[in-house]
């Protein structure tokens, strides 16, 4: 099967900012399912979220998509939506929620209200 690991790459930040708010490194975190993916005879691509994610996405062979962007398109956790968004426009089916999840998630109240009324 080929896979595709979709991350956020901490480059240039990673200096600064080597983890997440939960105190992930996602470079390293998609570099440690990579290999397990491999040892279990998967190909796999790492493809950084970064604005040319959806370009890179269209040019490469998978089956399915990893999506491990918590921090969103770009660094910016207001597009995290965008991610699964972009990946159901070029029919990549990919784990995780989907788009309308994550936007209705985005709303703290909006989503207190969904839950309080179900």
């Amino acid at each position: 099967m080929n896979v595709t690991l979709l991350y956020t790459f901490r480059g240039s930040l990673a200096h600064r900012y080597p983890v997440d708010y939960e105190g992930r490194n996602s470079n390293e975190d998609a570099q440690k399912i990579k290999e397990v993916l491999k040892s279990l005879g998967h190909e796999v691509s790492l493809v950084d979220a970064n604005i040319n994610f959806y370009e890179n996405l269209k040019n490469i062979k998978t089956d399915i998509v990893f999506n491990l962007c918590d921090e969103g398109l770009m660094n910016n956790s207001q597009l995290e939506p965008h991610v699964p968004a972009i990946l159901d426009v070029l029919e990549i089916p990919y784990t995780g929620a989907n788009y309308l999840t994550l936007a209705i998630c985005l709303d703290k109240i909006r989503t207190k209200e969904i839950l309080s009324y179900h």
